[in-house]
């Protein structure tokens, strides 16, 4: 499945190409590593520099054992030595077609090959491929959908990164656009390729709170009833539209449930999205943040910390147990009040991110893929459901005549 997903990658960066383990003497080359049986990154063939930067720009390394595997592999091509202890190749030939690394090549005013991650498979797994030049320079990042829904969020990430480039965005550092549209009927964005250095900030963590709360402010904060946040129209409608699971009925009862108390206030703003640890890093003089595809406007302030949090207590390639999910959303205060969420509005907060990433997997069947997340029957909703009971059991207490607020 993974090769096949490699050659219809490739056949979409070089459209009428032939793509094969033999095609012609004027092929452009692909180096499949670890091996074709299990593939995890797509390098030019041809370029010990392109292919080590390809590996140092996609592995976004955490832990010490990490970054000494990327160390060895980058060192292994840096060498010139790739090719003979990597040794499963793709051709692609000749086309009259220019390929996308033509139409790069043309764009960034330099010549580049192309590289990419294999990735594990997911409902939106799409090709991210990096333009790297002869001197082995990340120039810059393609994305490119290849279905419906991963055209929907290549789109919508253009939109963000447009938007965002005008605004004020404190230390956060984006990528720029430098192109979007189609590319032979799917959607493709061009974004510049940050680059992080090895300098890192003394006070990280102080400057990972900023940066969250700076996009949260950077397109204004309200405050006033959830049920008025322009986001919460959008998940209710995308409930609504849900394939008839159990999962997704359930998740519908504690949508209804939530709207009978839509006045509890809240203060509103922006989030990222996917704040996880992939997808940021904290140096020079700012957070460095990519990957904008999940951009919103009109959320719960807090989210983006929320979800770093969760993503740290998920084990890899699993899901968290509702206990350590339950703890998490029980405790969230000292999260989320650096970002603007209001005293007493914690555990409102804490379970509408809920519902969103709930909704999330299930419009983007998750769980039919395999992935442990998506199966919210086991974690997310035994923690939710409950949390809406209590948040509704706690409004009508307060109300002077101990009735749902939708309902007086």
């Amino acid at each position: 499945m993974s090769l096949e997903y490699i050659t219809d990658t490739l056949g979409a960066l070089h459209p009428d190409a032939t793509v094969g383990p033999s095609v012609s003497d004027e092929s452009v080359r692909y180096l499949v590593i670890p091996s074709a049986a299990r593939p995890a990154l797509v390098l030019p063939a041809d370029s010990s520099a392109q292919a080590a930067s390809a590996c140092r720009s996609y592995a976004k390394p955490q832990g010490v054992r990490a970054r000494g595997r990327t160390a060895i592999l980058a060192g292994v091509f840096a060498s010139g030595l790739g090719n003979i202890v990597f040794r499963d190749h793709i051709l692609v030939g000749p086309s009259r077609t220019p390929g996308l690394d033509e139409i790069l090549s043309e764009l960034l005013n330099a010549e580049v090959a192309l590289a990419f991650p294999v990735g594990k498979v997911r409902s939106n797994r799409k090709p991210v491929v990096q333009a790297i030049s002869e001197t082995g320079v990340v120039l810059a990042f393609v994305k490119l959908g290849v279905d419906d829904l991963t055209d929907a969020l290549v789109e919508h990430e253009a939109a963000a990164l447009g938007h965002l480039g005008s605004l004020d965005l404190g230390i956060v550092r984006i990528p720029r656009l430098l192109a979007a549209g189609e590319w032979h009927g799917r959607r493709f964005l061009v974004s510049e390729a940050l680059a992080p250095t090895k300098k890192r900030r003394s006070d990280s963590g102080q400057a990972l709170i900023r940066a969250m709360r700076d996009l949260a402010r950077a397109d204004g904060v309200s405050r006033g009833p959830f049920a008025e946040l322009a986001w919460w129209g959008g998940v209710t409608r995308a409930v609504e539209t849900l394939p008839s699971t159990a999962p997704a009925l359930r998740l519908q009862r504690v949508c209804a449930e939530l709207a009978t108390i839509g006045q509890s206030p809240v203060a509103g703003g922006s989030w990222h999205g996917d704040w996880n640890r992939g997808n940021f890093a904290v140096q020079g003089d700012g957070v460095l943040v990519w990957d904008w595809e999940r951009f919103t406007q009109g959320v719960p302030l807090g989210w983006d910390a929320l979800h770093l949090a969760l993503g740290e207590i998920v084990p890899r390639g699993g899901a968290p147990t509702p206990q350590r999910a339950a703890q998490l959303m029980s405790d969230v205060s000292s999260l989320i009040r650096p970002l603007g969420a209001a005293p007493g509005t914690e555990a409102l907060v804490a379970a509408l991110y809920l519902v969103e990433l709930g909704t999330r997997m299930l419009a983007d069947r998750q769980a039919e893929l395999g992935v442990a997340m998506g199966a919210i029957d086991r974690w997310l909703l035994p923690v939710l459901e409950p949390m809406t009971q209590r948040l509704v059991a706690g409004f009508e207490a307060q109300s002077p005549l101990g009735i749902r607020g939708a309902e007086a």
